[in-house]
């Protein structure tokens, strides 16, 4: 059987929510709808079940792990006892998560074909610890002018490592072990030392293309270690990103999409590193291979060259050269900024319902009247009562003075760039008349 499993008490509305999205779910096979799925407590689980759990409490209680948003979309092994599926919880959905209600139907859509076709088989082939023989004899079949070489590090830092760190945030140039893949389910991982690390430079030098996921990280690591990227270095997670621009870009969270039969390999990272560490250049191979396919049956690709490789290539020049910065009128006009529109933000809370408001908005503008008395951001006349009163008239008047606002911001904003720009050309021809 093939069942949705939960711990905690849903509440209606995401019930609701949960239901709208399974009655939205087309099976690919068939081109209907899929069957309805019953909804039990994880408890009444029976052996060889397929379970998709919706919440924290019920995966925990099949699988023994924690975190199963985190770990959404991966088939887990229960002794024998079921298959477990996690996927984001209809609370998650409800409460402004509808862009992942796509990701919740892949995942029913995924525990399906585990029911179907059993367990996913692995086919993965790494190779980890090699000695400089193995090594070069792994590599020797890899055509450096048509195949893409996928990499990988790993520093001291690397289990916080995540799609939104960069350079600086990770004090740590050092680097312990490097992987690399050139064809579907192999790789190889080897330690950054000699005579393994010269070799992997020569590699990533002769490559016409590197693919790397986050590539603020890897590569700037690598290039302070001696790589010389030879060709071009292409972000996977930019061209994922190109590809579903409202999703996460984590690459634990993109794996599940293009390589089902991979197990959760982020879980192997204190238990076996040389393995995790081939598995990520093997995943990120794959995935690119998967994300460029799609994006050219959207006729896509092309600009995805043009606007983040080709555009790359310049932006990098830039930086290399370096670029002049008043730092002190940065943080001034960034100042002047957050004040405005803190200003506007607070001028148009009186217009919207108190019920439509977030429960823990950052400024707290959502509270008791004493509580935003206190903080010197009561309304008279109160939030609710000023929304009964206002007429569709006043509703007009109130809309076009904030488009005035808006317009008066923004030519603000134009303004201060344009005084930025006059400074900066000022600066480069007395540097310029200096030289």
């Amino acid at each position: 059987m093939i069942c949705l499993a939960f711990g905690s008490r849903i509440e209606p509305p995401d019930m609701g929510a949960l239901n709208r999205v399974l009655n939205r779910t087309i099976d690919p096979s068939t081109g209907d709808p899929i069957p309805d799925l019953p909804l039990i407590h994880f408890g009444k689980v029976q052996r060889g079940d397929v379970v998709i759990t919706i919440d924290e409490e019920a995966f925990h209680a099949l699988t023994t792990w924690t975190g199963h948003e985190s770990l959404r979309g991966y088939v887990f092994e229960t002794n024998g006892r079921a298959a477990v599926v996690p996927t984001y919880s209809p609370a998650r959905i409800r409460k402004g998560g509808w862009h992942l209600a796509t990701v919740v139907q892949r995942d029913i859509l995924r525990g399906f074909d585990v029911h179907r076709n059993g367990l996913p088989q692995r086919r993965d082939s790494y190779l980890t610890y090699p000695s400089p023989e193995e090594f070069a004899a792994f590599m020797a079949p890899w055509d450096s002018r048509v195949q893409p070489l996928a990499f990988d590090i790993e520093t001291p830092y690397s289990g916080a490592k995540d799609e939104a760190m960069s350079f600086d945030e990770d004090p740590s140039y050092t680097i312990l072990m490097v992987s690399l893949a050139y064809e579907p389910h192999r790789a190889v991982s080897v330690p950054w030392s000699p005579p393994y690390d010269h070799l992997v430079a020569e590699y990533l030098g002769r490559a016409a293309r590197s693919l790397v996921w986050n590539a603020p990280f890897d590569v700037p690591r690598l290039q302070a270690n001696g790589v010389d990227f030879g060709g071009e270095v292409t972000d996977a997670m930019l061209a994922w990103h190109w590809l579903e621009p409202a999703l996460p870009m984590g690459l634990k969270f993109v794996a599940p999409f293009y390589c089902p039969e991979m197990p959760a390999w982020k879980l192997e990272m204190q238990t076996n590193m040389a393995w995790y560490n081939a598995a990520d250049s093997d995943t990120l191979l794959r995935c690119y291979l998967g994300i460029e396919e799609e994006l050219r049956k959207q006729g896509r690709w092309e600009v995805f060259e043009r606007h983040f490789l080709e555009f790359g290539k310049v932006l990098r020049k830039i930086g290399r050269r370096g670029v002049l910065i008043d730092q002190k009128t940065r943080e001034e006009d960034a100042a002047n900024f957050e004040e405005k529109l803190r200003g506007i933000e607070e001028t148009i809370q009186p217009f919207v319902p108190a019920e439509c408001k977030p429960v823990h908005p950052k400024r707290g503008y959502k509270g008791t009247e004493e509580e935003l008395r206190k903080k010197g951001k009561w309304v008279e006349k109160g939030m609710r009562t000023i929304v009964v009163e206002l007429s569709d008239k006043d509703l007009e008047v109130a809309a076009r003075k904030l488009e005035r606002e808006r317009k008066k911001a923004m030519n603000l904003l134009h303004m201060e760039a344009k005084k930025l720009n006059k400074a900066f050309d000022k600066e480069r021809k007395k540097n310029g008349n200096q030289k």
